[in-house]
């Protein structure tokens, strides 16, 4: 694993869209002695499937898992990250926003308490700003799959199919593996979210079904 290098793995069905975010990437800072590769996965099945693809294509120690649609606003995103892992050997993964409990129903929104913050664009822009973290970093149960940044590879569970709750279970994966989920203090969102209201939802409870029974001993909140 090269420990001077960042990778930045996102799923691409929108070759558009996915320049916008590469754009965004490009303007980061790098701290001296590190460098960036941007790995698009195009034809994934699921995110999970995606996301191990990405991770194995990848010597990077660091990886950063992100939406086509999400663009890293915050140019000294790297930099806060790198000095909360290596800082923080016991911080396996990195999000901007979540909650303390995983609700029963794998969704981290309905459980818990939240915190963190994110730039969206619903049906107009909004800032999702709904608890705020004063300490270096706050440690959490779940974090949202919007952003999720890494220091150790722990392959995604490619039994969760589709394009939801890969968030979820890679949370209790780590944490299973005793790795702590920290969201950091934000003076302001690193992220922005493209998010169109296009989701399916008859998809979504569909995955929900399945996925329950694969984690159900780790939903607890309530």
């Amino acid at each position: 694993m090269n420990p001077y290098k960042i990778a930045f793995i996102a799923c691409v069905n929108d070759d558009k869209m996915f320049e916008k975010c590469r754009l965004y990437l490009n303007r980061l800072y790098v701290p001296p002695g590190y460098s960036i590769e941007i790995i698009p996965i195009y034809g994934a099945g699921s995110m999970t499937s995606g996301y191990n693809r990405g991770m194995r294509a990848s010597d990077a120690k660091y990886k950063f898992y992100i939406h086509q649609d999400s663009f890293i606003q915050y140019i000294h995103t790297i930099t806060e990250c790198l000095s909360l892992f290596i800082n923080n050997p016991q911080i396996g993964l990195i999000g901007v926003i979540g909650t303390t409990k995983l609700a029963q129903t794998g969704s981290w929104w309905e459980a818990g308490v939240h915190y963190g913050t994110v730039d969206a664009f619903f049906q107009s822009e909004t800032t999702l700003c709904i608890g705020k973290v004063y300490q270096p970093y706050i440690g959490l149960e779940s974090i949202d799959g919007v952003f999720m940044a890494t220091q150790v590879d722990i392959d995604w569970d490619e039994n969760v199919t589709g394009f939801h709750f890969y968030d979820a279970s890679q949370c209790i994966r780590f944490r299973q593996r005793y790795y702590e989920i920290a969201v950091p203090r934000q003076d302001t969102s690193w992220v922005y979210h493209y998010c169109l209201d296009d989701v399916d939802y008859d998809e979504y409870y569909r995955l929900r079904t399945h996925f329950i029974p694969l984690y159900a001993p780790y939903l607890f909140g309530k």
